[in-house]
């Protein structure tokens, strides 16, 4: 192992000791799992678990479908503050929340989340590398 893998390692070791989710890679399967007992063997490869990734809503029926699943419904809190604001109308442009009128989806995603702290977007597919 080289000095450079060592580092990398120690990296992931830490990460576990923080409280990250470690994944272990199944050689056979060629996917990676999460692990809650990584047993560190130097023949096998471990990470740290990527974070899930969120887009943009491309239009009103996908922003509606992912408001569903959220509570409480129609609810949204500004990233950079903790203000509270309710839903008013959606359509393919955007959506107008109390206090943030006419935001269209690019905007609204880089300002608002869902009240339980998820982004205000759809999560993309994780690819199991």
């Amino acid at each position: 192992m080289t000095k450079e893998e060592t580092k990398q390692r120690i990296a992931v070791m830490q990460a576990y000791v923080d409280g990250k989710q470690v994944q272990v890679y199944d050689i056979s399967l060629s996917k990676w799992f999460d692990t809650d007992a990584p047993s560190w063997i130097t023949s096998r490869q471990f990470r740290i678990k990527p974070e899930p990734s969120y887009r943009p809503f491309r239009n009103a029926e996908e922003c509606w479908q992912e408001m569903l699943k959220h509570a409480p419904f129609g609810i949204m809190s500004s990233k950079n503050r903790k203000d509270y604001m309710s839903f008013m109308s959606l359509n393919d442009e955007g959506c107008d929340f109390c206090g943030y009128e006419g935001e269209n989806f690019e905007s609204a995603f880089d300002d608002i989340q869902f009240a339980d702290g998820i982004p205000f977007g759809i999560k993309e597919e994780a690819k199991n590398d």
